[in-house]
């Protein structure tokens, strides 16, 4: 399980590591504190109006229920934020897990050479992190049915969580974002199976700012294993150049 490798690893390397988590962790607490007294603020008193008017609960469990929507609420909206502003910071880490397995994340050799350019890679990822936002807010409320609801709510995010994480190294090795999927549907169930305990670990309030980085770090591993086995090139046999259009997509064709 690479998000318990992710927590191993980086008790296993403090002094090499806290350097680049300490001060991601304490802007990711800022993010988390301002998303959390914004929320509160805005969202606690509607949702509970919501659930008296239009629920048969009563008031306390309506307040109840409203309280923990805006916890788990917050623990979302300091995902995303923290995916979309802590570029640098999380591919700075991943650099830091391949320098400490004897690998240089910088110099990686690209699996696709010559596609695209990097504002449609960039755009690329900012586009799985708004699906997976969408995703999740959609299925949010699935986390208001006890244990299984949570469990349930993890399965159905696993694969795009575990896609958004790995993507500064599928941006490294110059897959677009139809080549990225294209390698994660034929191996879905590894992204499912990775993507739901990263999901379960990010939705413990309070912990979920460590286990952020912990599942970056995860990823990273993951991506080492990866890049040993050439994975990712043994998923792709490279095109031809007519093959290739502007914005980096390619008809790719699988190994079997």
């Amino acid at each position: 399980m690479y998000p318990l490798k992710g927590i191993s690893f980086l008790a296993n390397h403090p002094s090499q590591l806290w350097g680049a988590v300490l001060l991601p962790i304490v802007v990711s607490i800022a993010i988390g504190v301002g998303a959390f007294v914004v929320l509160m603020a805005g969202g606690l008193y509607p949702q509970a109006l919501f659930f008296l008017t239009y629920t048969s609960l009563p008031p306390w469990a309506a307040w109840i229920l409203s309280l923990v929507l805006v916890f788990l609420e917050t623990v979302l909206l300091s995902f995303i934020l923290a995916q979309l502003f802590l570029d640098h910071a999380r591919t700075r880490l991943y650099a830091k897990v391949f320098e400490l397995n004897g690998l240089q994340f910088s110099s990686l050799d690209r699996v696709i050479q010559g596609t695209g350019n990097a504002y449609f890679q960039w755009v690329s990822q900012r586009a799985i992190f708004l699906f997976l936002f969408f995703q999740m807010v959609a299925t949010l409320p699935i986390n208001l049915v006890p244990v299984a609801g949570t469990i349930c709510y993890a399965g159905l995010n696993g694969v795009s969580f575990a896609w958004a994480l790995q993507g500064v190294y599928f941006e490294r090795k110059g897959l677009s974002f139809l080549q990225q999927w294209k390698f994660v549907k034929t191996h879905l169930n590894d992204y499912l199976s990775f993507g739901a305990v990263a999901v379960l670990l990010d939705s413990i309030p309070v912990f979920n700012i460590l286990f952020f980085y912990t599942n970056i770090i995860g990823s990273a591993l993951w991506a080492i294993d990866m890049e040993k086995a050439q994975t990712l090139e043994n998923s792709f046999l490279l095109p031809a150049n007519a093959l290739i259009d502007d914005v980096g997509i390619i008809d790719t064709e699988e190994l079997h």
